[in-house]
């Protein structure tokens, strides 16, 4: 692991999400968010915590990691926001992954590439093919079906889906003998990775920094139903 980076990462792309934070001497600690609870912040109370137990001064943050999606709307959200602030206020660099890469990274594959299932809806999902490449994972995804991901399945030596998933996702696992296994990223894993993105100079420009969503948020799509208008603001 990289000792001298000040490092924030901020997994909360599922429900229950993590917050990990090292400090110069590279001592790393996390906390488990709930990512549902909208009537609490936790998020902001959890890293000043941290930061307190690790007598680090949020102003010191030299790197702010974050997994980018697709999940949750909220935690993306809230992930993007509180990087791009603690950008501003102490001229940190950023590293956004997607969050496929940190749910494979996160189960600390032997070797082979893996699909991850996310951003399920009706018949179709988002799915990410994460493959081990040069210095770092890489990760090719689209929307996909059953039908594609089925004839795709001999490709990979795992298939990562949460309770979304549906379940012939499993069964068709079941039948090829692949392993279907569970997604749980953790912010810990994200910070290491991010750190090694760092030293190789590899960063996520601030005003570039936008939420990985598979497709247009409902919120968007409601307002532009409302008013009839392709513009959101």
């Amino acid at each position: 692991m990289s000792h001298g980076i000040v490092t924030l990462a901020l997994e909360l792309s599922q429900r229950v999400g993590s917050v990990a934070l090292s400090n110069e001497s590279g001592e790393c600690i996390t906390a488990l968010i709930d990512v549902g609870r909208r009537e609490h912040d936790d998020v902001m109370p959890t890293i000043a915590t941290l930061a307190e137990d690790l007598s680090v001064s949020p102003q010191l943050i030299k790197l702010v990691v974050l997994s980018i999606g697709p999940g949750g709307f909220t935690g993306l959200r809230t992930s993007v926001a509180i990087a791009k602030m603690v950008s501003l206020v102490s001229g940190a660099k950023i590293v956004a992954i997607e969050s496929a890469i940190t749910t494979v990274v996160s189960s600390e594959p032997q070797f082979g590439s893996y699909f991850v299932i996310s951003g399920v809806k009706q018949d179709s999902f988002w799915l990410s093919k994460v493959t081990p490449g040069g210095e770092f994972w890489q990760c090719n995804s689209g929307l996909s079906s059953l039908e594609e991901f089925q004839s795709r399945l001999g490709e990979v030596e795992g298939v990562f889906g949460d309770t979304y998933a549906p379940e012939i996702v499993s069964e068709l696992c079941a039948s090829s003998d692949t392993p279907f296994l569970p997604v749980a990223p953790t912010a810990t894993s994200l910070l290491h990775l991010g750190q090694k993105y760092f030293q190789k100079g590899v960063f996520t420009n601030p005003l570039a920094l936008v939420p990985l969503y598979p497709r247009e948020p409902e919120a968007v799509r409601l307002w532009k139903n409302k008013h009839g208008s392709d513009k959101t603001t």
